[in-house]
């Protein structure tokens, strides 16, 4: 009398693995190329746009901080 029951809880636990297996398949070998494109989509780099800063100034707008263009060098070794 028990033993149709371990079968049949046997049975049911090799269909939940069956399923998820197919689903994992499914996911990646037929669904890849259209996983990967959603990817490289969220992942799409914009170039680097430079913002200028602004300039601070006193209440008689004469110039507290103002915008210098410097060139830095530097070496890593």
């Amino acid at each position: 009398m028990k033993n149709w029951r371990i079968n049949f809880l046997f049975s049911l636990f090799l269909i939940f693995i069956a399923l998820i297996l197919y689903r994992l398949y499914s996911l990646q070998i037929l669904e890849g190329e259209l996983s990967r494109a959603l990817a490289e989509g969220i992942h799409n780099t914009y170039p680097l746009q430079e913002k200028e800063r602004g300039e601070i100034f006193f209440s008689k707008f004469e110039p507290l901080a103002v915008n210098k263009d410097y060139f830095i060098v530097y070496a890593i070794n």
